[in-house]
């Protein structure tokens, strides 16, 4: 499981869940989950101190793996969302 920490106002947080639903067709949608700054406040507080998060969007793994997207690329998303 990878969570994406998204927040308002972010254009590559828009482009990356447009890229997972539309380029990808949902096939990864099972291995993720959005934590939304204003949607889930505590969990998105939390993993930012845990992983000293300056930019959105940032995708966390289970296993502590990260990967800060904010220059977007999605073959790097996609690859990060599949080998998770």
């Amino acid at each position: 499981m990878v969570k994406i920490l998204t927040q308002d106002n972010c254009k590559n947080c828009e482009l990356l869940k447009m890229f997972l639903k539309n380029g990808l067709g949902g096939s990864l949608d099972h291995k993720v989950e959005f934590i939304h700054k204003a949607e889930k406040p505590e969990e998105y507080a939390e993993l930012v101190e845990k992983h000293s998060v300056m930019s959105t969007p940032f995708l966390v793994s289970d296993s502590g793996e990260t990967l800060p997207l904010a220059v977007f690329d999605p073959m790097k998303a996609e690859k990060f969302i599949s080998d998770n």
